[in-house]
C-alpha cells in the first residue's frame, strides 16, 4: 500500500500523543517520525496535528486518518492471524464475556481450550450487560434470557439454568427449616435478597412480587454477582442457580423447584468472527459443558475447592447435616 509507512507512523503519533512515543514504540528516531508525517502532510495539502506544550493532537483530518489506519492495522492483523490458523498454529487474544455468576462454568471450558492452545491469551470480560459485539468488544459471550435480536449476531442455545430459592443454615434461620416448604415458608423469610435486574424470568419476578413483602426485603443488587454473594454471605434468601446452591453446604433450599424457574443461557458471537477458527475452537469446548445436566453431574464439574474457599472467607458456621426435605 503506498505510504502505508507514513500512514502507520501518523496513527502511531496521534495514539501515543508524543513524538519520543511514537519513535520509541516504532524503533526509530524522533526526527524520522517527523520527516514521514511532514511528508503525508504535504501530499495531503493539509495539517493532521496540532503542537502543544504537552505533545501532539489532531486536527479532524487527523483524526478521520487515525480511524481508517486503525480499521487497516486491525485488518491486517487479522489476515495474519488468518494465515497460522491455516498452518495449524492458534495464537494472540480471544476476549469472552458472561454474566459473573457463570464465570466457573466458561473458566472449565477455557482450561480445555488453553490446554489445546496454549498460544492464545484469553482476555475474560465478566458482565451482566451484553458487550456490543459489533464493536469487538467480545468475540464470544454468554448472556441469559431473550435471545439477542441483532441480525448480525449468531445466537445459539447452550442449556436451560435452574433456578432455586435458597437460604444459608445460620443459627438465625434454624426456626425457618421447621416451617414445612411452601408459601408460609416463603413469608417466615427473615430477610430477603433481591436483584433488580430482572435475568431469572418471569417466573421468579412473578412468585416475588406475589409472595414477599417490601419489608422482607434487606437488600437490593444492580448486579448478579452481589446478590449471589449476599445470600451465600446469609444476608437473606434469595434465588441462586442450582450448581451454586447444591454446592454449598451451609444452604438449603426454601422451596422446592418449580418447573418454570429455568433461565435460558445463549452463546453469542458476531457474524464476522464467527468462522474464525480461535472463536469455532472455544465454541467445540464450551458446546460440551453439561449446562442442564442433573444436580450432581454440576457438582462433579465444579468441584467443591472454590466452595470450601469461600466458606474459609466468609467464616460461616456451617451446620454439617441437611435438613430431611432436601
Amino acid at each position: 500500500m503506498e505510504n502505508w509507512t507514513e500512514i502507520r507512523t501518523a496513527f502511531v503519533l496521534g495514539k501515543l500523543g508524543t513524538v519520543s512515543a511514537a519513535a520509541d514504540a516504532m524503533g526509530v528516531h524522533r526526527a524520522t517520525v517527523m520527516r514521514r508525517v511532514e511528508a503525508l502532510e504535504s501530499q495531503l495539502g493539509a495539517r493532521l496535528f496540532q503542537r502543544h506544550t504537552k505533545g501532539y493532537s489532531p486536527t479532524e483530518l487527523g483524526s478521520t486518518l487515525i480511524e481508517i489506519a486503525e480499521r487497516s492495522e486491525n485488518s491486517f492483523r487479522s489476515l495474519i492471524a488468518k494465515a497460522r490458523c491455516q498452518e495449524g498454529v492458534l495464537e494472540g487474544e480471544l476476549v469472552v464475556s458472561c454474566p459473573a455468576m457463570l464465570d466457573h462454568l466458561v473458566f472449565v471450558a477455557l482450561r480445555a481450550f488453553n490446554e489445546r492452545n496454549p498460544s492464545v491469551t484469553v482476555h475474560f470480560r465478566p458482565s451482566d450487560e451484553l458487550l456490543k459485539l459489533e464493536c469487538g468488544d467480545a468475540d464470544v459471550a454468554l448472556t441469559l434470557g431473550a435471545p439477542p435480536q441483532n441480525p448480525d449476531y449468531v445466537v445459539r442455545p447452550l442449556g436451560e439454568l435452574s433456578i432455586g430459592l435458597f437460604q444459608s443454615m445460620l443459627p438465625q434461620h434454624a426456626s425457618l427449616c421447621d416451617e414445612p416448604p411452601g408459601k408460609k415458608r416463603a413469608s417466615a423469610l427473615a430477610g430477603f435478597v433481591r436483584c433488580e435486574r430482572q435475568v431469572y424470568g418471569s417466573a421468579v419476578e412473578r412468585w416475588i412480587e406475589n409472595n414477599i413483602d417490601s419489608d422482607q426485603i434487606v437488600l437490593k443488587s444492580s448486579t448478579i454477582q452481589s446478590a449471589n454473594d449476599a445470600v451465600l454471605s446469609g444476608v437473606g434468601a434469595g434465588f441462586l442457580p442450582y450448581f451454586l446452591g447444591y454446592s454449598v453446604d451451609w444452604l438449603f433450599e426454601v422451596l422446592p423447584p418449580q418447573p418454570d424457574w429455568k433461565v435460558p443461557v445463549w452463546i453469542v458471537t458476531h457474524m464476522d468472527v464467527h468462522r474464525t477458527p480461535k472463536v469455532q475452537g472455544f465454541l467445540t469446548d464450551l458446546k460440551e459443558l453439561p449446562v442442564s445436566t442433573s444436580i450432581a453431574d454440576r457438582r462433579s464439574l465444579f468441584g467443591l475447592q472454590v466452595v470450601a474457599e469461600i466458606s474459609k472467607r466468609a467464616s460461616l458456621e456451617v451446620t454439617k447435616a441437611r435438613p430431611q426435605f432436601l
